[in-house]
């Protein structure tokens, strides 16, 4: 979390945030080589707590408004995620201080026969602090299968984690991060600013189930096609997603590379009675020049459309005020721009873009959204 504040951004929060929770680990590994490029294996972890692990949403995290709105708003579907994070009061004679523990254990293998791999792991949360009973417990476990050639690539991985398995070390694959979806995200709900890095800050993957396959293909030694598909359900709220890119890359020599881009994703397509609907489509056009030390200079243009649930009640009433504007089911988009990255030394890059948009723009790599009107 940065800026670590001890009482938040207003000092609105009575109790310090700061080395306000000890925690003791005990954790091991172990693998087992049944034969070159395959192993089995098994871990765990037990962590103790001098504090009791009881989160109180409501009266910890939310502000007047935001009390209202938990569990309740349309618009934070995943909000039982929150519900469903882990608590516990437990006292151990092994140290005097402890007030609440969290025990994960699981198995894993790996095995790698020619240019094949496969992979997989599995955990649970002992959530009835009992090793003998693991009725209940939550679960998660991630498998996936590699091959490789010389010109062709595919990977296919399928994830499911239960809604319930709150592990802070969890670091598996996901679309999105842990509590994507729920009042934490609405910062304005919260009694501190600060607090909104319980989402934005968090490294644990959110609660899905789905299937991701990536592929990439050389079809000639100057042209290179990619495919990448992740068709998913939030645990949360049942929502279902789905992303598919295509990407084409030309080289007619080092330095110079041209390439398009297409995008189809949509959230809830099938389910006619929600409200969380969105589809979006994008088609990319970008030329690269490549310079000397890592320098390049990149031109884009880029062409989308995307279309959410229509709200009738937004709607300004056309016969007296004219075209309305105002709660459209589709969006058009357009963007120009270029950008332009130097490399200073080793150690200093300069990036600089200059760009035109209207509508809705996604950037993935950097992690980031925006909604504009530049007319």
């Amino acid at each position: 979390m940065y800026p670590r504040l001890n009482y938040g951004l207003y000092d609105s929060i009575p109790n310090p945030m700061i080395k306000s929770v000890k925690e003791l680990l005990f954790a091991g590994n172990v693998k087992y080589s049944i034969f070159p490029g395959t192993y089995i294996g098994g871990t765990i972890y037990h962590s103790y707590y001098n504090r009791i692990l009881d989160p109180q949403i409501k009266a910890t995290l939310l502000n007047t408004s935001g009390q209202g709105k938990y569990l309740t708003q349309i618009g934070n579907s995943a909000d039982s995620e929150i519900e469903a994070s882990y608590s516990s009061d437990w006292r151990s004679d092994f140290w005097k201080n402890a007030r609440s523990q969290r025990r994960v254990y699981g198995l894993e293998f790996m095995s790698v026969i020619k240019n094949l791999s496969f992979q997989g792991e599995f955990a649970q949360l002992d959530k009835n602090e009992r090793l003998t009973d693991v009725k209940g417990d939550p679960k998660a476990y991630v498998l996936s299968g590699y091959i490789q050639f010389d010109n062709f690539n595919f990977l296919l991985l399928y994830r499911n984690y239960d809604l319930e398995f709150d592990n802070p070390y969890q670091r598996s694959f996901s679309n999105y991060q842990r509590f994507k979806g729920t009042i934490y995200e609405d910062s304005y709900y919260l009694k501190d600013a600060v607090l909104g890095y319980l989402y934005s800050g968090t490294a644990q993957p959110q609660a899905e189930k789905g299937l991701y396959y990536s592929t990439r293909y050389q079809i000639h030694r100057s042209l290179v096609a990619t495919i990448e598909q992740d068709i998913w359900q939030r645990v949360a709220d049942k929502a279902q997603f789905s992303r598919l890119v295509a990407q084409l890359d030309y080289r007619p020599l080092f330095k110079f590379r041209f390439r398009i881009r297409q995008k189809w994703q949509h959230r809830d397509k099938t389910n006619e009675l929600t409200s969380s609907f969105y589809q979006a489509n994008e088609t990319r056009l970008e030329a690269i020049m490549r310079l000397s030390r890592y320098d390049q200079v990149s031109i884009l243009y880029a062409i989308n459309f995307t279309q959410f649930v229509p709200r009738s009640r937004l709607v300004y009433n056309a016969d007296d005020l004219g075209t309305s504007y105002v709660g459209n089911a589709g969006s058009p988009g357009k963007a120009l721009g270029m950008t332009v990255t130097h490399n200073m030394n080793e150690r200093v890059k300069l990036i600089g873009s200059l760009m035109t948009y209207q509508g809705f723009l996604w950037n993935f790599e950097d992690t980031d959204f925006r909604v504009f009107n530049t007319t």
